[in-house]
């Protein structure tokens, strides 16, 4: 069993991680700005202040970044964005460097990085996209290069992380459940997804095989956002009447924010299935239904 710390753990996809790992044996301490538990410990990233207790780590989860979706695009939202994903994993790498123990650094990452006009699903090796959202993710990406050599880095390219009580999915079964939903603009652009069981089995499938390492679409089947919303009225039992929202409405009240909902590249999960993780939920039927009835 391994001593593992995350970083960002207080968040909604952190607490579920603390929880499994937890289950599975593993000792976790959670790295917070405020320390609350007893197996919280303090740092300061600007200041690169951290609790020396952080050096016994073998497995280092880096979750820290703002909201993509939390609020509107302006500058300043954009270098918060931007800084709250670089800056925690700088001072992370520059801890590293004396931490003798550590083996393993795994962080989050963008699965919406990918140029939407692509003639295939798109794969790691991929060039990233010119609008904000794949810049984001090619500088996120280059932080987390700055760790040690020995250190093995995984980078999971997440898109909707899929559980009933928290995330994105949570908001949708409202408007929902007032007879609300409805596809967004064309309907046709890619809406990438992952139960929230298959992250967490992921985590512990690299966590145990050395040969997973760099970047993976973490992702079931891609579907398209008609079928999407067909698939979430369907297992939330919503009638669907409304029209498509247009896209010009979504950018009037969103701004540049507008091309999360708006915009998706399908991305293929071959390399995840090729290093020989399964997942459990590889159809979003299957996977709504079991969080939808459970």
């Amino acid at each position: 069993m391994a001593k593992v710390l995350i970083a960002g753990g207080t968040g909604f996809v952190g607490q579920l991680l603390e929880s499994h790992l937890t289950q599975s044996g593993h000792e976790v301490r959670i790295l917070t700005r405020n320390p609350k538990k007893d197996n919280h410990v303090g740092w300061r990233p600007c200041h690169e202040e951290m609790d020396p207790r952080c050096a016994e780590t073998e497995v280092l989860i880096n979750l820290c970044g703002a909201g993509i979706a939390d609020e509107r695009w302006t500058a300043s939202r954009k270098k918060e964005l931007l800084e709250s994903r670089t800056e925690p994993l700088l001072c992370l790498s520059e801890h590293a460097k004396n931490w003798s123990n550590l083996r393993l650094m795994i962080s989050s990452s963008g699965i919406d990085c990918y140029p939407t006009n692509m003639s295939h699903p798109a794969k790691e090796h991929d060039a990233y996209s010119s609008n904000f959202i794949g810049e984001l993710v090619e500088t996120w990406e280059s932080a987390m290069s700055t760790f040690p050599l020995h250190v093995r880095v995984v980078k999971m390219r997440m898109p909707l992380i899929l559980h009933a009580d928290g995330g994105a999915l949570k908001k949708l079964l409202k408007i929902f459940k007032f007879g609300l939903g409805s596809p967004l603009g064309s309907g046709k652009q890619a809406v990438n997804w992952l139960h929230y069981k298959d992250l967490m089995r992921f985590i512990e499938f690299a966590m145990e095989n050395d040969h997973v390492l760099g970047a993976f679409n973490l992702c079931g089947q891609s579907i398209s956002n008609r079928l999407w919303t067909r698939a979430i009225g369907k297992a939330s039992n919503s009638r669907l009447w409304l029209p498509a929202v247009p896209g010009f409405v979504l950018k009037m009240v969103l701004g540049e924010m507008a091309q999360v909902l708006l915009t998706g590249a399908e991305a293929s999960n071959e390399k995840m299935l090729q290093s020989g993780f399964k997942l459990k939920y590889e159809r979003v039927d299957s996977a709504l239904n079991d969080l939808l009835q459970s």
